[in-house]
Parts: structure tokens; sequence; C-alpha cells
């Protein structure tokens, strides 16, 4: 009977343990690059990401975009991105031109890691809320998906 009681306890213990771990993120293998006709005065170039609305949890009458987070290919962070309200676009982040990668939450998904090319003078626009299915789909240009086929945004050029 001792025995029963050790393993119940163990048995709760590990699925204890497995609440607090956080499944793998789904990692874009395709990395999303500058929108083609997009020219910026600033040396550095610019990513806008479009996150899915969350209910704001004081105020469900003014949801917000998700947040995101974006750091170097080592995973230095680089900037936190807040959502902005619904009823505004995202906030553009002036970047350095390099590789990034974009880190934010979809639903039916979790969390989601895309990379992201960053050109000087240009703009890189990621959509993880859905819109890009309208933004990129009939433009005739490579895109890159989500395992659920959503669009995410235009394909890198090397």
């Amino acid at each position: 009977m001792k025995r029963f009681f050790e393993l119940i306890f163990a048995l709760l213990f590990i699925g204890g343990l497995s609440g607090c771990i956080s499944p793998s993120p789904v990692v874009v293998t395709d990395t999303v690059g500058p929108v083609p006709i997009s020219r910026l005065p600033s040396a550095k170039g610019t990513l806008i990401v479009y996150t899915e609305f969350e209910s704001s949890f004081g105020d469900p009458e003014n949801p917000r975009r998700a947040e995101y987070r974006v750091s170097s290919l080592d995973d230095k962070v680089i900037a936190i991105v807040p959502g902005p309200s619904a009823y505004s676009d995202p906030d553009s982040v002036e970047l350095e031109p390099g590789l990034y990668k974009v880190t934010t939450r979809v639903s039916r998904l979790g969390r989601v890691v895309v990379p992201v090319k960053v050109d000087a003078r240009r703009r890189t626009v990621v959509y993880l809320d859905g819109s890009g299915n309208v933004a990129t789909s009939d433009q005739g240009r490579p895109v890159v998906t989500l395992p659920t086929g959503m669009i995410v945004g235009d394909r890198a050029t090397p």
C-alpha cells in the first residue's frame, strides 16, 4: 500500500511539473524579408509586426495587440514591443540591417518564432494576425507561411 501512495505521489508531482513546462515554440524556417516597394530615408531598416488582438484584463472594451520580442539570432533581446490599442497601427521598430527573430503568441499554435531580415532603408512587415493573407497573397511574390497556412510575410531574398 505504501508503494501505491508513493507511485500516486510521483505521478501527481510529475504531472504538476509538466504544467509548468511550456511546449516548444513553433519555429518558422523561412525568413520574412523587406517589402519590395519600400524606400525609407533612414539608413536603418524598419520592422512592423501585426500581432493578434488580446482582450485587456482591465478593459475588455479596448482590446490590444499582443506584445512581441525582437532578438538577435543568438537570442540577445533587442526590443520588447508592447501591443498598441486595437484602434491604432502597430509601432515600427528601427533596426540596424541584419537578421533577427520575432517571438510572440499565436492562437492555436502558442509561441511562434519568425526569422526576419531587415535591410537598410527598407520596411519589413510581419503579419501574425491573419491579415497577411489579404496583404500579400495576390501580389505574386514568394511568401512565408505558418504551419496553419497563414501567410506571415514576403520571403526574404538572398
